[in-house]
């Protein structure tokens, strides 16, 4: 009997592994067992069964050989720290921050390095999910490195609400329909902007402004000395780790108010010329990725069109005029599933089989 826990169950990623675990045909029967562990017990439907979440308390871990965390940075520390501790046996999968730049840490996209997973035999054995962003954009680069090395690449992020977990989720909800109250209340004075963007009758809480009909730079902190926000500086490190290249990265991640799933505008600068038909011939043969770039009827990646998919969107295929070394790509990916969840399961899946 193989041993399972999922911690943080009740989070949007927790959900998201849920939803993963069902769709590559997880569930309790004779090979495997899994515990579900949240913040207070409870029961929720998996494989149309009713589950019980428990409680977590560190001495759950000795039970478990496999563990998929989501959950915050300190609580994934804290958990890490008592299986080295206690010398316990146990692989850990974690969708935190917190070790993924750690050198003797793997940060795994199953697809592009499950062999740095192989290398690893010392238990217990920590392995990072990478930032959702990354992954999105990592799924489109990785094959493109068989054409031709990349030199720099320019990255613009269009991100979700969902991105921030619940509250963010449903503060853009909430501001939607009073913004739309607003409209019924104020027939008269639509024409009047002031109206549909006084943010005092908006609820704030989470995001400290207006995220309905609104753009902004991503809610991360700004690092002071190179004017690099977190979210970026993840994106740029995390895609060097993972694909072991060293090219120049700029990235700038901005939130805007869609509900799920991530788009990524990438410019992307090759050592020497490639064209149209290989990029894509060799994007169409990699695993997880799926090419929408219909020119005639304009139909390409959306967040609508890729949300609740596990499969990364690439359109919009286009090299700079009259430069073929340089091509840009619009790219769109859940971020819970592909960008957490279903990967942090496709890595159990490949530890396991």
């Amino acid at each position: 009997m193989i041993n399972i826990g999922i911690i943080g169950i009740y989070g949007l990623v927790g959900k998201a592994i849920l939803q993963s675990l069902e769709l590559l045909e997880y569930d309790n029967c004779d090979k495997y067992c899994f515990y579900f562990y949240g913040t207070s017990n409870n029961i929720i439907q998996f494989n149309n069964n009713q589950i019980k979440v428990t409680t977590f308390s560190f001495e759950c871990l000795h039970l478990l050989d496999y563990c998929i965390l989501a959950i915050d940075n300190n609580n994934a520390r804290e958990i890490y720290e008592y299986t080295q501790k206690h010398k316990l046996k146990l692989i850990i999968i974690d969708n935190s921050s917190e070790y993924r730049l750690h050198t003797d840490v793997p940060l795994c996209i199953p697809e592009i390095n499950s062999n740095t997973i192989s290398k690893i035999k010392i238990l217990p054995m920590l392995i990072s999910n990478p930032n959702c962003v990354t992954t999105i954009l990592c799924m489109c680069l990785k094959p493109l490195l068989q054409l031709a090395n990349i030199n720099k690449i320019l990255v613009s992020t269009y991100q979700a609400a969902s991105g921030a977990g619940y509250r963010g989720l449903e503060e853009l909800q909430i501001q939607t329909k009073q913004i739309s109250q607003e409209k019924l209340t104020n027939q008269e004075k639509l024409t009047n902007q002031e109206k549909l963007t006084n943010q005092e009758k908006l609820t704030t809480n989470f995001w400290k402004k207006q995220y309905v009909y609104n753009v902004f730079s991503h809610n991360s902190k700004i690092n002071s000395d190179n004017l690099y926000n977190e979210e970026e500086l993840k994106l740029i490190n995390e895609t060097k780790k993972i694909l072991q290249i060293n090219p120049k990265i700029t990235a700038t991640c901005i939130r805007v108010p869609t509900l799920r799933s991530h788009c990524i505008s990438a410019h992307v600068e090759f050592d020497k010329i490639i064209e149209k038909e290989q990029i894509i011939e060799i994007l169409s043969t990699f695993s997880g990725i799926k090419i929408l770039d219909n020119i005639e009827e304009n139909q390409f990646p959306e967040p609508i069109i890729s949300s609740e998919k596990t499969e990364i969107y690439v359109g919009r295929i286009r090299s700079d005029i009259d430069d073929k070394t340089c091509w840009n790509f619009f790219i769109s990916g859940d971020q819970l599933l592909k960008g957490a969840g279903y990967n942090s399961v496709q890595i159990l899946d490949y530890l396991i089989k």
